[in-house]
């Protein structure tokens, strides 16, 4: 039975795992403004999985008081099997998020959207357009992830290319969806960046990201290199 004091002793059970130097090297690079305790991920991907079963209540009481706390509602989340139960408490979640890892680290869990791809594209189109930063980046990294395919491709340019949250970690989401874009669908990205709209900084960091693929042959290499924006 959950309730705010089931929550709070779990928490401080959770919280003796914590390994201070994870701490430090994740405040050095996930950029939050959430107190970070240190505890790594195969922990908290062990305990969403089992919390997953009675998430309904777990969810009911939890709070957002540390970035690990934030990243284990996220997880929870990723496990929910029912795609309209998910995107309920997703969009409780999202506006709770202020780091990239807060994002990336859900969604390549969230296998209910590989069972609704048509459904949560709707749900992307909401997403990419809005101005928030990590609001945005949720779709982007949902698109890198389960959409690179010749059924979504040309919708997936037409996203990008009408893409207006010039903010960093937006624009890097979008870089590194190109680069797997080029790893996937490389002639086809190729043709798509002759003509894209893409800021210069985007458009150069898509191809730096794919230029440190190893999925990425030299000759690709170099032809990318002098597509480069001066």
């Amino acid at each position: 039975m959950w309730n705010k004091e089931s929550y709070k002793k779990y928490i401080e059970e959770l919280f003796l795992y914590k390994d201070e130097k994870y701490g430090e090297f994740n405040e050095k690079t996930v950029n939050t403004e959430y107190k970070i305790i240190g505890i790594r991920m195969p922990i908290l991907q062990k305990e969403a999985k089992k919390l997953s079963k009675e998430y309904k209540e777990f969810l009911s009481v939890c709070e957002f008081n540390t970035y690990e706390e934030v990243m284990l509602y996220g997880l929870v989340v990723a496990n929910i099997k029912e795609y309209d139960e998910y995107i309920n408490y997703l969009n409780i979640y999202i506006p709770k998020i202020d780091s990239w890892a807060l994002v990336d680290s859900f969604v390549s869990k969230s296998k209910v959207i590989e069972k609704n791809l048509k459904k949560n594209f709707n749900y992307i189109l909401k997403l990419t357009k809005s101005e928030k930063e990590f609001e945005s980046r949720v779709g982007y990294v949902m698109i890198m992830d389960y959409y690179i395919s010749d059924e979504y491709f040309e919708k997936v340019c037409k996203i990008i290319d009408s893409n207006k949250n010039l903010t960093y970690y937006n624009k890097m989401a979008i870089a590194w969806l190109i680069s797997e874009m080029l790893v996937k669908k490389y002639d086809d990205t190729v043709e798509y960046l002759e003509k894209s709209n893409l800021d210069k900084f985007t458009f150069n960091k898509s191809i730096q990201k794919a230029c440190e693929s190893y999925r990425i042959n030299d000759e690709q290499k170099n032809f990318l290199r002098k597509m480069k924006k001066c």
